[in-house]
């Protein structure tokens, strides 16, 4: 799913983007939103398609 169709499917925007990096060995970008209200997920997204998601945590994301 791209970030919009996520969009509209959570009927929601995100928070923000908490993170972003370069992928290792390729031009990819990987970019972690925040998505809040009720439980809140960080949504894993690779050149703007959803890749994971995960409940948020005291650590942080994973990227």
């Amino acid at each position: 799913m791209s970030k919009d169709e996520v969009q509209k499917a959570l009927a929601k925007k995100p928070y923000g983007i908490i993170a972003s990096k370069r992928l290792p060995g390729s031009n990819k970008i990987m970019e972690v939103l925040l998505y809040q209200g009720g439980p809140s997920y960080w949504l894993y997204f690779v050149d703007g398609y959803l890749d994971r998601w995960e409940p948020t945590n005291e650590v942080g994301p994973v990227i």
